[in-house]
């Protein structure tokens, strides 16, 4: 049914009734054309419709044409490439497997040479050496010695002695040439196994030059097989050929080329007097394939030339079936734009009878729908929707205008830019009136028609009013709901923070102070005690602050000594950075050797000076620090990739303009820079953090924004022994006591364990409860001289519902208040008399200690104590 109405009547028709969907509103927009596709009247159509498919059928056949004879030209180009990597490949493997029977036989002569002459006396000695030279060489069959004669006087076989090989063309070659060195000559099968064999010779000499016979190995043709086809694969075919044109050896194995001679072919009468290496094109002798062939003269045995070759078949498979898919593809599309092409005619001829069914649509339409002259604004049409919502008649509409509506003017009338694409939607808010004078809003889409002859605009008006009075309604709310969840969420995070934060706190201070205590004076450890305590109050301090906001590859490593390495690049380190760049080295005596690779470890710190270079620009300082480091259980808790022990430290800092969290953070990702496209790979971090990491050691980034950088690298230490450490003795601090009865309240088990231990340490009597009730319970058993309760608890009754209990029943009793909230926290609520205090977490033992001693001493009507 689709075929029978225009796109412009698909669109009219597609709004559903009382819809506010936005997605169904937006139009396309379009360049002027009729409602219809084609005017019954434009016959230039017809001609469009045939012309436009042959063309392109001409056109895309010819530049598809061109492109598969380019791309067959560019496969044969890479197949030649593929066969010139090849045949190095090849070439370098061959001549390996050569050299090494080479040496073989030159070794067997000379162990020879020690017999004297071809005594039968020597046989066995003979045959042990040969025999000797065969072990792990599994590419030599067999050895034998000929006499001058060429009869067979050694043999690493038995029961081939006195078997005359005179007629053997490697042996005669030797006759014919005195100058003769090691050689590799024609195959030959071998008459005692039948099997295809290449002889590699070397002659045997007496001191005057004369021949006095020949050494003889058997080169596997199976083992170079295996040797060719594990470096060039099953579909590429190798051959080894002397210089004189005979061919020596193919893989894959033909029996009916072996020893043929191919001295005429383009080979040898022609290339290689050219070039000892290159590429050309012939049919293959074993199967008349034409071939790609890539050769090469051995540059060690340049006697021997190999060749490597793949049919054209097989290197042009990729671009026949892409060949195949490109033309599949071009038929494909021109069948379909032949379909098209008949479609489109005959939408052509139905045009006319869409003409009466648009009418019909426009009018049911359940938006109100308007057709405009965009030049005078002018009302053409108007559908039954648009008379029903606003009130006015159909003449009555046709004499307005949309200024009439209390649309935009014409200067200000919803504009369609020309650099809009012509498809893209066009929708306008605005304001209207009805007859009646009731404003209404309303969203206005918009395309561009041909009515009657001229443009014409389409529109398609919604009223939203009722939509955005829903919408400003919801989105109060909704604000109004984000930002109670928002003030929520900070109390409840601010709240939790102050109880437990402050909870961890005290038993970190408490127990940092009884280690402190506990150490004897001389003890490292006391320093790093008193390190804990100092983060530990600014941590306390962070927690009142946040209590105001809320109310608001391979390796070479050796032993090096690091000093000397980076002194010596110093030299090279001013010439790299410029004169703009201070550079510092300080260092200390006896410092560790490491083991590590000193190539590497000069390219990491090179790479780490240029890093701090380029985060200088207008100059400044580079230091190189280097000192003995020991990382300890402690530090390793932290880092999971670092084992305690020691290491050497080399720090590379500079004074440049450091990195934002976040960047350093991924500094050392793979590719992650910082700087512009194509002044940094991302990788130089990245290299020093392999580098140490492979090599045993850690890596670690200090960096602040505006205060520069520092690249810490521990190596591991080579060798040596840890130094003692002396620490300066610091005098503990006098902490009063006493004997008084108390009674601890605390929800968390690890505080009210800890505040339990650190009284009972002072001398008090303590009894615990870990709620209000229970307290309350051990207060009516027990006498106690001080109630000591945190404030937030949970089970119904606080601290200081608690306190308010007690003070009630024992008026004598003294309170001190815990919390991790400040004392500011609570000026503003009703204090409970005189013998209520409070003492704020987290807290040092001494603090504790002087504040239960200020309680108990005062007097019992004294004033609270803050």
């Amino acid at each position: 049914m689709d075929l029978l109405f225009t796109e412009a009547e698909r669109e009219v028709a597609a709004a559903p009734l009382g819809s506010s969907n936005k997605a169904v509103r937006h139009m396309p927009k379009s360049d002027p054309k009729p409602l219809g596709l084609f005017e019954p009247r434009d016959q230039a159509v017809r001609l469009l419709i045939v012309c436009l498919p042959l063309g392109f059928i001409l056109v895309s056949g010819i530049l598809l044409a061109l492109m598969l004879l380019l791309f067959r030209s560019e496969s044969i180009a890479s197949g030649e490439r593929l066969m010139r990597s090849i045949v190095g490949v090849t070439e370098e493997q061959t001549t390996r497997t050569i050299q090494n029977v080479d040496q073989t036989l030159e070794a067997a002569r000379l162990k020879l040479a020690g017999l004297g002459n071809f005594d039968a006396g020597n046989e066995q000695a003979a045959r042990e050496i040969l025999q000797a030279s065969l072990i792990d060489r599994p590419f030599i069959r067999a050895i034998w010695v000929l006499d001058a004669a060429g009869r067979i006087v050694y043999d690493s076989d038995v029961g081939n002695i006195g078997l005359n090989l005179g007629d053997r063309p490697y042996f005669k070659a030797y006759q014919d040439n005195p100058s003769l060195g090691f050689e590799i000559t024609a195959p030959f099968v071998s008459r005692s196994t039948g099997e295809w064999s290449l002889a590699a010779t070397k002659p045997l000499r007496r001191a005057d030059g004369t021949l006095l016979g020949v050494v003889v190995g058997a080169l596997e043709l199976k083992f170079l097989d295996r040797v060719w086809n594990a470096g060039s694969g099953e579909e590429i075919a190798v051959t080894l050929l002397h210089q004189n044109g005979t061919l020596l050896m193919r893989s894959p194995f033909s029996e009916k080329v072996m020893g043929r001679s191919f001295a005429d072919s383009p080979l040898f009468t022609k290339l290689l007097s050219i070039a000892p290496t290159g590429t050309y094109q012939s049919p293959s002798v074993a199967d008349n394939q034409w071939r790609i062939l890539a050769y090469s003269r051995l540059s060690a045995y340049p006697n021997l030339v190999i060749v490597v070759g793949q049919a054209i078949e097989r290197t042009l498979a990729p671009w026949r079936r892409y060949a195949t898919f490109a033309i599949a593809g071009w038929l494909v599309a021109c069948v379909v734009l032949t379909l098209l092409s008949f479609w489109l005619f005959g939408e052509w001829k139905r045009r006319q009878a869409t003409e009466t069914r648009y009418r019909q649509l426009f009018d049911a339409n359940p938006h109100s729908t308007f057709v405009v002259d965009p030049d005078t604004l002018q009302l053409l049409a108007v559908n039954d929707a648009a008379i029903k919502h606003y009130g006015w008649s159909r003449a009555e509409f046709l004499s307005m205008n949309l200024a009439d509506l209390g649309a935009p003017t014409a200067s200000s009338a919803p504009d369609r830019p020309e650099d809009d694409p012509p498809d893209s939607s066009s929708g306008t808010a605005a304001r209207h009136r009805t007859k009646g004078g009731a404003p209404i809003d309303v969203e206005i889409n918009t395309r561009r028609i041909e009515f009657g002859g001229r443009h014409a605009d389409l529109m398609v008006v919604e009223d939203i009013t009722a939509l955005n009075e829903a919408e400003r309604v919801h989105r109060a709310a909704e604000a109004q709901l984000r930002q109670a969840q928002k003030m929520e969420a900070v109390g409840q995070l601010t709240g939790g923070i102050a109880h437990d934060f402050n909870n961890m706190l005290t038993v970190i201070i408490g127990n940092a102070e009884t280690i402190f205590e506990g150490l004897p004076g001389e003890s490292p450890l006391r320093p790093i005690c008193d390190q804990v305590l100092k983060a530990a109050e600014g941590s306390a301090a962070l927690t009142h602050r946040l209590l105001a906001f809320s109310r608001q590859q391979p390796l070479q490593p050796r032993r090096t000594d690091v000093t000397k390495k980076v002194a010596d690049m110093d030299a090279l380190l001013r010439r790299t950075l410029g004169e703009h760049v201070d550079i510092k080295l300080l260092t200390s005596p006896d410092i560790w050797s490491v083991i590590i690779d000193p190539v590497q470890l000069e390219s990491a710190i090179l790479n780490l000076a240029i890093n701090a270079r380029d985060a200088m620009p207008a100059g400044g300082c580079l230091t190189i620090e280097i000192a003995n480091a020991r990382l300890d259980g402690d530090y390793v808790a932290t880092h999971s990739d670092v084992v305690p022990g020691d290491f050497v430290l080399v720090a590379v800092s500079d004074s440049g303009s450091g990195m934002a969290r976040d960047v350093m953070q991924r500094a050392f990702d793979p590719f992650f820079t910082t700087k512009e496209v194509g002044e940094g790979s991302g990788l130089g971090l990245s290299m020093v953090y392999g580098f140490v990491r492979q090599s045993g050691g850690h890596v670690k980034i200090y960096s602040e924004l505006g205060h520069g950088s520092s690249i810490k690298m521990y190596l591991p230490r080579a060798t040596g022994a840890a130094e003692e450490v002396t620490v300066v003795e610091v005098a503990p601090r006098a902490i009063p006591s006493g004997s008084a009865s108390i009674l601890v309240v605390e929800d968390d088990p690890m505080v009210r364990n800890h505040v339990a231990a650190q009284l009972t340490r002072l001398g008090y009597r303590v009894a615990v409860a870990d709620n209000g009730k229970a307290a309350l319970a051990l207060l009516a058993e027990a006498k106690f001289d001080l109630l000591f309760t945190d404030v937030v608890m949970p089970g119904g009754m606080t601290g200081r519902d608690l306190a308010a209990e007690a003070m009630k029943r024992f008026p004598a009793m003294k309170i001190l208040l815990t919390s991790g909230y400040t004392q500011n926290a609570f000026l503003h609520q009703d204090h409970l008399g005189g013998s209520l205090h409070l003492l704020g977490k987290p807290y040092r033992q001494h603090e504790l200690a002087a504040k239960l001693r200020e309680i108990l001493d005062a007097q019992t009507e004294g004033e609270a104590i803050a």
